[in-house]
């Protein structure tokens, strides 16, 4: 029989069939009888958490950029899923109206493509969506933009010559201006990175608000289609066309940015959007949905999908983890990231403490950590060098270097170009800061000289460059083997620029098993140091004996060993 609601049966609260024993508090009450009553709990329990982080929340800094609250957004995608469950199990009991009509925008549905929402948009008038657009940094008040007037593009400062960039928010805690204060920060980066331009924010902060998840996806549909029908209207009164305009959106707003270029898609004959970035875009409802139910490849010329959090909404996690773009780029392994830990299992615990005030910090960690990373990219010299690959493991241990074609500027970014279509990319990023997380992936190959004993342990690494500047400790390898003349090696990550690495310090640790330790000492025979693209290569050429909880510092020279040794 089919489970009332995902999070009971998740969470291992209803697991009997039929009739409940005697004993149990819900006596002779059917299974899904009993799963309403569980469910109904739970949900009190989540309206009394919502209820207590509305109120901390308030108390928060408000001029923090964060973005998204995740406290109350996650809560509400529980209550919401658990809503969407109990409509899918109650189905023959449907009277929902199955299609809406809303003038200028269409008929919209519940079935086909869109069946993974299985609900319909709200009015336009309910979700009052504004269209900003800001043309210089000195631009105190945005100008308003509408879809259904074209007089009010005519009189806009919207200039054709100047690129046209669009950045659309998600799921949120609150409207009105304070709500936008991460978008504005990509507004503000795109002016000093490329001067002038027709920079639009979608706010549709009333069709987004938490607590109601569901309705808020639902929405998504109708603001891609307002939003199409605004660029549709932009080229015809100021003679553009839809190649021009990219579009970037963080969570819920990666799916607007998809159906509004599908609605473009149809309505001009195969001309698309130049690109669309959809950053971490939102998993639920939305995972294993076809590509016309959500953000997809084919809706621009090329788009773009960055994941982070996409370790199932079980675990917390609030993106999609399925490939979607021309090319998905996977940060840390997409699911967690550094610092942010085992967030559903943190909130949980807070929330059943009723200390409301460190849930929010617990989830939106790995979601909003990921717009993050790609504000960071528009300063030029911050990298996030990605690696093509099958697997996160694969990538890491340095087996697609040679498998896969890497060029020198497959980085993660707004600006990323370079990529072949179908790929799957994995960075890593450095240890978690509000400051810049990018740096520079570097192999790091250590080679056992012949007569060596047989290593076995941790292998942690730093770099140094000529001003004595060190990286934090990178642990190569939890338990690395290093038998007599082979080689243990894994991507690294360095803040500090490849050329600019004059030493490298080393640690091993030895492994020990209750009966028995392993060597003590390893002797090293060479260490090299090299980039994915093999452009820059490191290397230290002398032997030295490593011993166990002692770190080394080697110094470096330029190229390779004359020893035969080579790289890889």
């Amino acid at each position: 029989m089919r489970c009332i609601s995902w999070l009971v049966c998740s969470l291992g609260l209803v697991n009997f069939p039929g009739k409940i024993d005697a004993g149990f508090p819900f006596l002779g009450q059917t299974f899904e009888q009993t799963g309403r009553l569980v469910a109904d709990g739970v949900m009190t329990v989540l309206d009394t958490a919502v209820s207590g982080i509305t109120e901390t929340v308030s108390e928060s800094n408000p001029t923090e950029p964060h973005g998204e609250d995740g406290g109350k957004l996650f809560l509400g995608v529980i209550k919401s899923y658990m809503e969407y469950e109990t409509a899918q199990v109650d189905k023959g009991n449907d009277n929902r109206p199955k299609a809406v009509f809303y003038d200028d925008l269409g008929w919209f549905y519940r079935n086909g493509s869109l069946s993974n929402l299985d609900r319909l948009p709200a009015s336009p008038n309910q979700i009052q969506t504004k269209f900003l657009l800001y043309t210089s940094p000195d631009q105190l008040t945005a100008e308003v933009l509408d879809y259904k007037d074209a007089a009010s593009i005519q009189r806009s400062g919207f200039n054709p010559a100047l690129p046209s960039v669009v950045v659309i928010h998600g799921f949120k805690t609150s409207s009105g201006t304070a709500s936008l204060q991460w978008v504005m920060l990509f507004i503000d980066a795109l002016f000093r990175r490329q001067g002038p331009g027709n920079y639009i924010v979608v706010d549709w902060s009333k069709g987004a608000q938490a607590p109601n998840y569901w309705a808020a996806a639902a929405n998504t549909q109708l603001v891609g289609a307002q939003l199409a029908n605004l660029i549709q209207l932009l080229c015809q009164v100021k003679q553009t066309n839809p190649s021009m305009f990219q579009l970037i959106g963080f969570s819920l707003g990666s799916h607007v940015s998809g159906f509004a270029g599908k609605r473009l898609n149809a309505a001009n004959g195969g001309i698309k959007l130049g690109r669309i970035f959809g950053m971490d875009a939102a998993g639920p409802l939305f995972e294993h949905a076809g590509p016309g139910g959500r953000l997809a490849k084919g809706d621009a010329n090329i788009v773009v999908a960055e994941h982070g959090s996409a370790d199932g909404i079980k675990n917390g996690g609030l993106g999609i983890w399925q490939q979607i773009g021309d090319v998905d780029f996977y940060a840390n392994g997409g699911k967690e990231q550094p610092g942010c830990g085992p967030v559903f299992a943190k909130a949980l615990e807070n929330i059943l403490k009723f200390d409301f005030k460190s849930v929010p910090e617990a989830i939106q960690c790995n979601h909003n950590r990921n717009w993050l990373y790609v504000l960071q990219t528009f300063d030029p010299t911050c990298q996030f060098h990605s690696i093509p690959c099958d697997t996160y493991s694969n990538a890491i241990l340095g087996r697609c270097i040679r498998t896969f074609p890497v060029e020198p500027n497959q980085s993660m970014g707004f600006y990323f170009q370079n990529s072949p279509t179908n790929s799957k990319m994995f960075f890593h990023t450095n240890a978690p800061s509000r400051d810049l997380s990018c740096g520079y992936h570097i192999k790091v190959t250590i080679l056992a000289a012949k007569a060596s004993t047989h290593g076995r342990g941790t292998f942690s690494v730093m770099f140094v460059d000529a001003k004595g500047n060190e990286t934090t400790p990178y642990i190569i390898a939890h338990d690395g083997r290093l038998p007599a003349g082979k080689q243990a090696f894994l991507l690294v990550r360095s803040s500090i620029a490849p050329a600019a690495i004059k030493r490298v310090k080393i640690l091993y640790h030895r492994f020990c098993q209750p009966d028995t330790c392993f060597a003590d000492t390893v002797n090293i025979q060479s260490v090299t140091l090299a980039t994915v693209a093999n452009d820059v290569v490191k290397t230290s050429c002398q032997g030295i004996d490593m011993v166990s909880d002692m770190w080394v510092s080697l110094g470096l020279r330029d190229g390779k060993c004359k020893t035969g040794f080579r790289f890889g």
